[in-house]
């Protein structure tokens, strides 16, 4: 039997539901590792390395240009719109100001709740 390899990983169920769909109309064999606690616990994708997709060593090239096709370039992950939003610095100034307003309100809190 044929060793099945990783070709990419996807951080994202819904970007993998798009390459599953593409693979299977190709015919390609595939097999696929962490799916489920990804879609289950998506917060951890990254720690566990996203969604992995293998295929057999034969497909293996077929199916790697098929991706950079569809835009999903191998060791290059798109970024995303969130991560280009807080990269600038105008949204960290306002994501500091929001962040020490709320340590403000749950202080508040406590010494109201404290003093009650």
């Amino acid at each position: 039997m044929e060793e099945f390899i990783t070709v990419r990983s996807f951080d994202l169920p819904a970007d993998f539901a798009i390459v599953r769909l593409k693979i299977e109309a190709e015919g390609i064999e595939y097999q696929v590792a962490d799916e489920l606690t990804v879609e289950t616990y998506n917060l951890i994708s990254h720690a566990i390395g996203g969604i992995k997709l293998k295929v057999r060593k034969s497909d293996y090239a077929r199916t790697n240009e098929l991706l950079e096709g569809m835009g999903f370039r191998e060791g290059k992950i798109k970024p995303r719109l969130i991560d280009k939003i807080l990269a600038e610095p105008a949204t960290q100034r306002r994501l500091k100001y929001v962040l020490i307003g709320f340590l403000l309100v749950v202080v508040l809190i406590v010494v109201f709740v404290l003093t009650s």
